[in-house]
């Protein structure tokens, strides 16, 4: 559209005149000057003469200024019809402006004036046809920059004055949403854009978000919006363009999106309780429902976990158990949402329990000699022992003296040689010791029944001789099982007391 400002001697005058008919805005071009049946001011404020225009029909127009004065008495310009009619337009209603400001028309909704000085309202019967317009200052500094006559008389022009187009604009525009697709999947800031077109024109494209308007887009023919998926719940939404032309008629598009799940569940009141020498119970709690595992381990490198519990839950708890006791072990949780992120805490530490103090005793029992079995040889003693804990070993007596030294290791035993014990009833007993001092004895009683023959007599001929001698030498310097009658004292050796001993009774 022509857009220009007419200076004059003493003032500002800026013109430029435009008709609506068929739904089209024509511009009012200047042509030469005719007679004017206004009568022109004493100053020269400037004037365009010859503007021509062409009416769609013979009805009533109602004519629509925009226009700024600069002050409240320089506010009226003369609009002249065909040289016959002559309109003092503006006056008190004339929105001002401030001097030297290059912007006139800030709001453009006051800025139209349809009404002479007096107040009345400037309604002209024309006939179809070619017409003749004529604009003359009237008042120093005053702007005009449209002049528009519109059949409809009900109507208020609005920024350009559009929207008073004649006849009355009564189709709507046609929009769609080109990007993103339908039943998208936005996850990130995505560049919404949509199409709109009009018969006339498209005036701004609103857009809503599950019906909250977000933004408004007045820079065409694409239309754009900036949707920001964090600022909306996960789920589906409903996005929705809404276009408009000047007349107010709108249409809408729309679309459905889903903003899907990215965001890990929150992990918090991490505990572990229950603990004990070798179990744990780790709890903690999510935000929205998740499943269950729990890593832990000696080190921050875990390297055990418990079993996936995929109960979708936001109460979790998990058992640990066949840990070692008086133990620090590290620990952290992890919960995955149905959508799949996955969220795991800090590390965290617990330390087992010390063993419970061992006052079991062992329990132990004699294998053989049976009970009240007769003793007339070299003895293997024997017995069982077992303990909740563990058997240390196992001691055998005879009437409450050690025999032999403490066995340390099962099977538990001890060669027990009679000779040098008295004949008659003896209290065979095993002691078995654990770790922790407890201590369990059983015993049984034997009877020892030695031969009449001496000692010394090691072959039991009845005499003490050199085959006695003979049978002591082979054996003499061991120790231990074995040495039968060779062992005249009964001291698991072999050795000079035995020599000794047979010296004394030799020959008899």
């Amino acid at each position: 559209m022509f857009r220009g400002l007419l200076r004059g001697k003493h003032g500002l005058l800026g013109l430029v005149a435009l008709l609506l008919f068929a739904s089209t805005f024509l511009v009012i071009h200047a042509h030469s000057a005719s007679a004017a049946a206004c009568t022109a001011p004493s100053t020269d404020y400037g004037n365009v003469t010859g503007l021509s225009v062409t009416l769609p029909a013979t009805t009533t127009y109602r004519v629509w200024t925009r226009m700024a004065a600069p002050d409240t008495t320089n506010n009226t310009y003369l609009l002249e019809i065909d040289g016959a009619n002559c309109y003092t337009v503006g006056g008190s209603t004339v929105p001002t402006y401030t001097n030297g400001t290059s912007t006139y028309f800030v709001n453009n909704t006051t800025n139209w004036i349809s009404k002479t000085s007096s107040g009345t309202q400037i309604d002209v019967s024309l006939t179809a046809g070619a017409h003749t317009l004529k604009l003359i200052g009237n008042a120093a500094g005053v702007v005009v920059d449209r002049v528009i006559l519109t059949q409809d008389t009900t109507c208020i022009p609005t920024g350009t004055g559009d929207n008073c187009a004649n006849p009355p604009d009564t189709t709507p525009p046609v929009v769609s949403i080109t990007s993103p697709a339908n039943n998208a999947s936005i996850s990130t800031v995505t560049s919404v854009t949509a199409n709109a077109t009009d018969d006339v024109a498209v005036s701004k494209v609103e857009f809503y978000v599950d019906g909250v308007l977000k933004a408004t887009d007045t820079t065409g023919p694409s239309y754009t919006y900036s949707l920001d998926p964090s600022t909306l719940s996960v789920g589906s939404h409903t996005l929705t363009a809404k276009a408009y032309d000047a007349a107010n008629n709108n249409s809408s598009g729309s679309i459905t999106f889903t903003v899907p799940d990215t965001t890990p569940p929150t992990i918090s009141a991490i505990s572990a309780g229950s603990i004990t020498q070798n179990t744990a119970t780790v709890s903690w709690t999510t935000n929205e429902a998740s499943d269950t595992q729990v890593e832990y381990g000696t080190t921050i490198s875990y390297g055990s976990a418990t079993t996936l519990n995929a109960s979708m839950v936001t109460s979790h708890s998990a058992s640990i158990s066949g840990l070692s006791a008086s133990t620090t072990y590290h620990y952290r949780v992890k919960s995955k949402d149905a959508a799949g992120n996955l969220a795991t805490s800090a590390d965290g530490t617990f330390t087992t329990l010390a063993p419970a103090p061992d006052t079991t005793k062992p329990t132990v029992s004699i294998t053989a000699p049976l009970n009240n079995a007769t003793i007339t040889t070299t003895t293997t003693v024997t017995a069982t022992a077992s303990d909740n804990v563990g058997v240390v070993g196992v001691q055998f007596l005879l009437d409450g003296s050690n025999l032999g030294s403490e066995d340390l290791s099962s099977p538990y035993s001890t060669s027990w040689n009679p000779i040098g014990v008295t004949n008659g009833t003896h209290v065979l007993a095993a002691v078995a010791r654990d770790a922790a001092g407890n201590a369990q004895t059983t015993s049984i009683t034997v009877t020892v029944s030695n031969p009449t023959y001496l000692p010394e007599d090691i072959n039991q001929d009845g005499h003490v001789d050199l085959l006695d001698f003979s049978l002591l030498a082979a054996k003499f310097g061991q120790t231990g099982a074995g040495l039968g009658r060779a062992d005249i004292n009964g001291d698991n050796a072999v050795n000079l007391l035995d020599f000794s001993r047979l010296a004394s009774k030799y020959g008899t």
